[in-house]
């Protein structure tokens, strides 16, 4: 098994310990209350979440839960640092042109996986002007 596979093995089953402890040791602030958020936001994912194991193929409808929370997980990272200042910038205009909350981080998440798959494709670093850049075209 790679170094990446068991990474990745682990995530999804810290996802699942946190899910099942969730009623009985429930974090009230920190990155796990923040996770857990996201897991609750999502019930499209909850019989996935309460399973004792996390699947081996997990999609759903074409999109893998885990990879789906980790993005809003790195949106929201962004949200409260502020870096980059375009993805705050962007969820308030988003905001005041309709869009809940939700949607608007979905949005981004849309932006932020075009930009990372060009820089996996490429063999390149993140660029992080594209990524402003095509936040500020969203809208």
């Amino acid at each position: 098994m790679s170094f990446d596979d068991l990474m990745q093995q682990q995530f999804r089953q810290w996802v699942h310990e946190l899910w099942a402890k969730r009623n009985l040791e429930r974090p009230d602030q920190g990155p796990e209350a923040t996770f857990l958020r996201l897991l609750e936001e999502h019930p499209e994912y909850h019989d996935i979440w309460s399973l004792p194991t996390p699947p081996t193929d997990p999609t759903i409808g074409g999109t893998n839960p885990y990879l789906h929370i980790s993005l809003h997980q790195a949106v929201d990272e962004q949200l409260h640092s502020g870096e980059p200042a375009e993805v705050r910038d962007t969820f308030v205009r988003l905001k005041k042109l309709g869009d809940h909350e939700h949607e608007a981080r979905h949005r981004i998440m849309g932006v932020l996986v075009t930009v990372m798959n060009a820089s996996m494709q490429k063999g390149v670093a993140f660029d992080t002007a594209d990524y402003e850049k095509r936040l500020r075209a969203l809208g």
